[in-house]
């Protein structure tokens, strides 16, 4: 069995921007942990505290940066310094709340996707927006592919939409869910997608040609009732596919068999993220329970 340290925060605020007060415990608010894999696990510090107005929904650290972006249900996505704490701008455009977020591998280009049904792509450099894309549906979640020329949205219709990074314009629409798409995630080389979604699967499409998604796994993931897959998540490798569900449990899979490797009973209420190390020694899962594991798969 994997090793696990949980982390459950309670902070005093230690950054809030002005002219804006929480109006929810402060016991929800984001917190950035301060944690060195390589030291081992041990009782993390909390490094800093960023308040939204309402209940915060998608968290992304840009790469090779300082900036943090988080999204909100009251239709802003907000970018922080992780390194003073200060605010940096406000990104508004969103009618409808923003539920998940994903940088370009640049850092410079970040997307946005949010329930009125668009996915908003924004210079993080000049705060300008770049791009909206209209989906069909509710955007529920958004991955850029590791190189950037693609961008997967899943959406609340059961379908994933695959965008081309550079023309904007769709490239397919994938059908093969029976129900809401919750998470899509890329394989580090870009050519496989993986999606998890309420119909209780974890599906994985090769996406390498431009004109269609081929299918190539259907994994009866998490039986059961209510057992909506709600987060997929590959290894550094390729080699595992994580998938986290609404009745706390998380599995590890064979990516290329569709095996399972290891099921973890790791939370009391529904995983919502799940996410490797950049080393894949590692293994972070968030839940509704109000905490975050870390679990050492090796």
């Amino acid at each position: 069995m994997p090793q696990e340290h949980s982390y459950q925060q309670h902070p005093t605020p230690h950054q809030l921007p002005q002219q804006q007060t929480p109006t929810r415990p402060p016991d929800e608010g984001p917190t950035f942990w301060g944690v060195n894999p390589s030291q081992g696990i041990s009782q993390p510090t909390i490094a800093r505290t960023f308040y939204h107005s309402k209940t915060i929904k998608a968290v992304a650290f840009a790469p090779n940066s300082n900036v943090l972006a988080s999204g909100c249900k009251d239709t802003v996505v907000r970018l922080w310094d992780t390194a003073t704490g200060d605010p940096l701008s406000s990104l508004n455009g969103h009618e409808q709340a923003v539920d998940d977020l994903s940088f370009a591998r640049d850092g410079r280009v970040l997307a946005s996707a949010s329930e009125d049904a668009t996915v908003r792509l924004w210079d993080v450099r000049t705060n300008g927006s770049i791009n909206t894309l209209r989906t069909s549906s509710w955007a529920h979640w958004v991955a850029f592919s590791p190189d950037g020329t693609k961008l997967a949205v899943g959406l609340l219709n059961d379908k994933i939409q695959i965008w081309d990074g550079r023309s904007m314009a769709v490239l397919h629409t994938i059908k093969g869910h029976k129900s809401i798409v919750n998470s899509v995630a890329f394989s580090p080389e870009g050519r496989v997608l993986a999606s998890g979604s309420n119909d209780k699967t974890v599906r994985t499409w090769d996406v390498a040609a431009s004109s269609s998604a081929r299918p190539l796994l259907a994994i009866k993931a998490h039986p059961g009732m209510m057992n909506y897959v709600m987060a997929v998540a590959f290894s550094p490798d390729g080699q595992l596919l994580a998938s986290g569900s609404l009745d706390g449990n998380v599995k590890l899979w064979n990516a290329g068999s569709g095996t399972l490797v290891r099921a973890m009973n790791a939370h009391d209420k529904g995983v919502e993220s799940v996410a490797f190390s950049s080393d894949g020694r590692l293994l972070a899962t968030a839940s509704e329970d109000k905490k975050v594991k870390l679990w050492k798969l090796s």
